[in-house]
This record gives structure tokens, sequence and C-alpha cells, in this order.
């Protein structure tokens, strides 16, 4: 039973059912739990009981968790949280995550609507704190102890608590909250007020703490939104970061951090050509320990195709391969990864896709998972050319082709630039492959290519001491001249400054290898050590974009081979993901459904079956083997004493027999008293079965008729009588 005041429950329900736009829902549990207020049918739950329900309402919080976790896709929002090393990409995760918090507790009434019933309709106005704790009960249970009424407490006040807390995390009218909020607040306490007070006293004390509250609300706010202001610096001034709108930075060591990881990003289906390489993010910018882009190179809106989730870069060939690709968006916005020579992006949910003049393509506000299709072509060179200065006119015996650009006041393009405290040690590599300015732009690629493939060697890692840039020694030189070991962020960037130096426009790629297969034919998944860099490099003959991986291709057998041995079960976990998220945001009737729904069905199968019934004492399941007594009439009566007399005699009554028929096949038998028998069976199916009922002396003949058949026979004369 409820110890809050009649209706107070129904109304808090009904006030977090409007708050939360589960109104209808709300309603529903409202009128279930008050209608204990105006009937007298309840429910004799024990404790232990009561602990059950408990722990089938712990299950349903557990799962509601879980759904709103992966819903939101909370384990990738998880990893960038301790992971990112960007401040943006933590608030992005944070935001998240509080997301999904939110959302579950907002739907925390419904997941413990079960106690709330359990306490409205059972005998107990105090439910022992015990209860609450599968591991008390334990402990109780192996130390041959049984639960206590007290200490303990009435459900429906935490009930309430919990459904104003639940109602409180939306921003749903603001003002009408608080003062709905009060009102509940004086509902409950009038019932405890105290009652030395006389009650003008006691509403003018209630009305000044409400309105004391309400200049606290109005204030609390603005010194709220001052103190994040100040945290919000602190951070900023700690990290020394500033976003200013442009694409994330690249440190050559970030790509290194992911090569131990295991982790499965993407997957990548075809029937046709497989694309060896997914470009991410391109870069133009580099100082010698990051690449980045100038803030001059904005995104531009791409337009979708009208009534489509589609979205084109170029015109469409007939010639084009098509690739369906599947993978989380952890944060907004957020590369799209592509395959080189995409012309469109079919099936991709989102408000806005972007791109730029380098050809990074950004999308902003879609779904956490998605699976998009991408129409390219392997030829295709969908990026517009450089900016770039004609350096013909430049005398090719000069050495230093960037010196003498300045030296003569011309601009050189961003596709050109390479940093003045890498020049020395490029111009002697140059000198050592047997390149110059003037010759053919496709003998300088190959010469550099073939330099890397006799000369280098792959490694994973980046010399920590070789991070900082100085005046003598770069990260560059020693790679080129000394170590001349690495991995891709290295090979990627020689490169490009290599060509850039001697005249060919070139840029850095970041993006993914695409070389494991999947479980079937034509899928291919993307680990996170499978991100990748290499050169992009402009051929002025052909007036297109081409790519250019020097980074030696044992690359991805050196990795593979340093995968960690807990892998397999790692896969396994992020195909169920993987299948889950498919039937979350695709409807995909695959395999995790099937786990999620046969898991959830029998947790609540073998919960409900503990609560329903106690275990059985002998070999058949009678009435009174049931842990709940209702109290109905007819189901007291005390002929059940007479069938289990019978049945103990050994005359049991067969499945489907019916009450008349079982009699009619005993009277046979004079030990069961057939003449009496019948009398008790009559009077009993009247009290059973008749809208009616039975009458008080027909009620109490009814029972001395069965005291008489369970005795001895001379007591029949005497209640017949």
């Amino acid at each position: 039973m409820m110890a809050t005041p009649p209706f107070l429950i129904g109304v808090a329900l009904v006030f977090w059912g409007w708050q939360t736009g589960m109104l209808g829902v709300a309603l529903i549990m409202a009128v279930a739990v008050e209608a204990s207020h105006w009937t007298k049918w309840r429910v004799d739950f024990s404790l232990t009981d009561f602990g059950r329900v408990w722990d089938l309402c712990s299950v349903l919080t557990a799962m509601a968790g879980l759904y709103c976790f992966l819903n939101r896709d909370g384990t990738n929002d998880l990893l960038t949280l301790f992971q990112a090393t960007h401040f943006g990409d933590r608030n992005a995760a944070v935001q998240q995550l509080s997301s999904a918090a939110i959302i579950f507790f907002q739907w925390w009434p419904m997941s413990l609507f079960l106690m709330m019933l359990g306490q409205a309709y059972g005998p107990r106005k105090v439910l022992p704190f015990t209860t609450y704790s599968i591991i008390a009960r334990r402990r109780l249970k192996r130390e041959g102890l049984t639960q206590q009424d007290k200490p303990g407490i009435n459900f429906s006040f935490p009930y309430l608590a919990l459904c104003v807390f639940s109602a409180s995390l939306t921003n749903k009218n603001p003002g009408t909250f608080y003062w709905c909020f009060v009102g509940l607040c004086m509902w409950g306490f009038w019932a405890i007020r105290p009652r030395r007070f006389q009650t003008v006293i006691w509403l003018l004390l209630m009305g000044a703490f409400a309105c004391g509250g309400y200049v606290a609300k109005r204030r609390l706010p603005r010194l709220a939104s001052e103190m994040e202001g100040k945290v919000a610096g602190w951070f900023a001034d700690l990290i020394k970061y500033q976003d200013q709108g442009k694409e994330f930075d690249s440190h050559i060591g970030d790509v290194a951090d992911l090569k131990g990881s295991g982790k499965i990003v993407m997957r990548v289906k075809t029937k046709g050509l497989v694309p060896e390489l997914l470009r991410g993010t391109v870069y133009q910018g580099f100082n010698g320990r990051r690449w980045r882009n100038d803030a001059a190179i904005g995104f531009v809106e791409i337009p979708p195709l009208p009534g489509r989730e589609t979205w084109r870069l170029q015109d469409v060939s007939g010639d084009d391969e098509e690739v369906e690709i599947a993978t989380t968006f952890p944060r907004h916005p957020t590369v799209v990864p592509q395959p080189i020579g995409t012309a469109l992006i079919d099936d991709l949910p989102a408000h806005e896709v972007t791109t730029n003049a380098v050809g990074t393509v950004r999308v902003r506000e879609s779904l956490p998972f998605v699976m998009y299709k991408a129409v390219f072509g392997a030829d295709r060179s969908v990026d517009p050319p450089p900016n770039w200065v004609e350096i013909d006119i430049l005398d090719e015996t000069l050495q230093n082709v960037p010196e003498a650009l300045e030296l003569t006041n011309v601009e050189v393009g961003a596709d050109m630039y390479v940093p003045k405290q890498e020049q020395p040690v490029l111009h002697q590599v140059a000198k050592e492959i047997g390149i110059l300015f003037g010759q053919d732009e496709n003998d300088k690629v190959e010469r550099v290519t073939r330099f890397f493939e006799r000369e280098f060697e792959y490694k994973l890692g980046v010399p920590k001491r070789m991070m900082a840039v100085t005046k003598d020694k770069t990260l560059l030189s020693h790679f080129l001249l000394e170590d001349r070991r690495g991995h891709c962020e290295l090979f990627a960037s020689a490169t490009v400054m290599m060509l850039r130096l001697k005249g060919i426009p070139a840029r850095y790629v970041l993006g993914w290898s695409v070389q494991e297969s999947g479980a079937v034919p034509g899928e291919f998944i993307v680990r996170a050590r499978h991100a990748h860099a290499w050169c992009r490099w402009w051929s002025e003959k052909e007036k297109r974009w081409y790519d250019l991986d020097t980074t030696p291709p044992s690359w991805f057998d050196e990795e593979e081979s340093d995968a960690s041995w807990y892998e397999p079960a790692q896969d396994w976990w992020s195909n169920r993901m993987h299948g889950f998220r498919m039937w979350r945001y695709y409807g995909d009737m695959g395999e995790m459904q099937k786990y999620l729904l046969a898991v959830l069905a029998i947790l609540v199968a073998v919960l409900a079956w503990r609560i329903l019934f106690r275990r059985r004492k002998s070999g058949t399941l009678g009435l009174k083997d049931f842990w709940w007594n209702v109290e109905r009439a007819g189901l007291d009566s005390e002929f059940y004493e007479v069938q289990k007399k019978i049945e103990e005699l050994g005359l049991v009554r067969h499945d489907g027999e019916s009450l008349y028929d079982w009699l009619q096949r005993l009277e046979v038998r004079e030990e069961i008293q057939p003449e009496l028998l019948r009398q008790i069976v009559n009077l009993h199916y009247q009290y059973r079965f008749d809208p009616n009922g039975l009458s008080e002396n027909d009620r109490i003949r009814l029972g001395k008729l069965v005291k008489a058949w369970l005795r001895e026979p001379e007591e029949e004369a005497q209640a017949t009588a």
C-alpha cells in the first residue's frame, strides 16, 4: 500500500509524461496506480516476492541503459572521450554521452513502475532496505537469517521524487515546471505537516520558501553561466586550443598512435572494383611537425538531389563503380570516407554535406551510424587544379626554388610551399636521387618512388626526441638522412616535400587502406590500424591529380603480424555491435536483433517465473501452490481441502477431466462419502461461479459440510440436520 496522499503519485506521473512527451503512457500508469485507492483487490506479496520484483525492475533498467548507450553510439563516444587529442572532440563526446544519460533517466519511471505497482497493491506499508539489494538478501540467506521489516521505507516516496527528477530533465516550460514542482511538494508535505502549527502559519512558511526558491531559480542560471565561462577559460588556457573553423590539424604521429588498434572502424562491400584507398582529409600546409590547411580554404555546401539523400560531386559516367561503406560518425562535423574519384554519394542521411578546394568532404548532423554508397571512377580526378605559380620563367640552375621565388617577389602557392628548415636536406637527397627541376614530371615521380623502395624500410613509431623542429635537424631530415625507417606519415610527408621542391604541386592525404577481406565475398573490413597517409600530385601535362603511395607494401603484413591476441574476441563484439546498429538504424533483421531479443526474453522469463510461482511441493501444482492469493469469491472455498485430501488418497484428477466427471468416477469408493461430497460440490460451484454467490447461511453450511467430511461420519448427521 502507498503512504503518499491519494492521487499524488498519479498527478506526478501525469506531470512527468507532460514534460517528457509521453503523456499517453503516463495516463495509463497513473490510472493503474491510483486505482488501488478505490479497489480492494490486493496481492499477498512476501518480502521474497518484492525482492524478485525489484530484480526484474533492475534488469529492465539495465536493458534500458544499455539501449540508450548503444542507440547514441556511446561506445565510440566513450573511446573519443579518453583518446581524443582535441578539446572539440572531447566536448562533442561528452555532449553525446550526456544526451544518452538524459534519455535514460527520462525513462526511469517506466523501468521501476512494476515496483510501484507492487507497493500499491501489496500488503506492506514499509519495505526493508535489504529488498533493494540482491547482495544483502543473499548474505542473509547464507547466514540463515530472514529479512526484517525495519529499517525500511515506503517505495512510493522515492518513486515520487523519481518522477519529479525525470520531469526536470527537459527544458520544456521552465517557469511552469517550477510552480508545478512547488505544488507537488506542498501536496506531499501537507500530509506530514506538524499538527502543532496553525494551517495559516504553515501556508505562509511554504509560500515564503516557494518565493525564495523562485528568486534563487532566476539568479542561479546567471551564476552558472559565469562559472561555466570561467571554467571554459581555464581549460582553454590549459590546453591552448582555439577553434577557428579550420579543418583539424594532423600531427605526424597521430596515425602511428592508431597502428596498434585492431578495432573495426569501417566495412566496405563491392561487387566490382575494390578501392585500395579511401580518402579522408587532404592537407596543404606543413611546418615540420604537423599538417594543416590555410584558413582561406573554406567549405561550401553541396545541394542534395531533389527528394533524395544523394550528393553529387561530379557528373557520373557509365563506367563508374559502386561501393557500399558502413561506418560511424563519432562527432560532427566529420569527414566522409570515400574512394578516390568519387562523383556521387548516395543514401547518406545528413542535414548538410560540404566540400572544399582540396577535395575533403564533410558531413554535419547525420546519424551516428551510416551505410551509404559511393559511385566512383578509378581514372577520374574530381578535384580542381592547384592554385600555383608557373616557375619555368625562373633560372633552372638555381638550387633552391622557394628561395628563388622569394627573391623574385613571386608568391608561391600552398601546393608548392616547402618550409625553409626542410630545404637543405631535400636538396641533398634530390642530388642523391638525380632529379632536376626541368626534368619530365613522370621521370621525377618515378625516381622518387624507386628511391624510397630501394633505400627505406617500414617501421612503426615516431622518435619522440625528433618531434621538435630545430634549426639543424628536423623529423624529416632524421628520416631521410639518418634512420631511413619510418611509417606512412613520414613517407608521405617526405614525398610531398620532394615533389614540391622540384616543381610538382603535391598534397598530403589521410585516409584508410582497404586490404583485409571480410566474412563474405565482396566484403572488406577496415581497422583503426589501417589508417594510412599518402601523396597526391598534380600532372600539368594531363591536367589531373594522381595518388602516389611510397610506403613499402610490407607495412600491411607487418602490422597484421603484430595484432593483439584478443583481436578475435574484439571482432566478435564488433560484429555484434554492427548487427545491432544495422537493426537500430536500418531495421535489418540481422543476428544481433535475434541475440538481443533472445537474451531479453530469457531474463524476463526467468525472473517472471521466480516472481509468479513458488517451487512445487508435490508432483502436481494445485491452486495453493501459487505464491499469491487474491481476495476473490470462490478461491477461498473449503472444498479445496477436500480435493487435497482425495488426492492424498491417490485418487488424482486427470488432466482435462471436469470436476463432476472426476467425482462420478470415484462414486464407487465408499471412503469418499459420495452423497456428502455431492452436496459440497454443489455449494462450491454456486460459490465459485454464481454471480449472486452464496447466502450467509449457505456459506456457513459449506464450511460445516467440509468439516463433517474431513472428520467422523457421525458428524454428517449433525451437519445436515
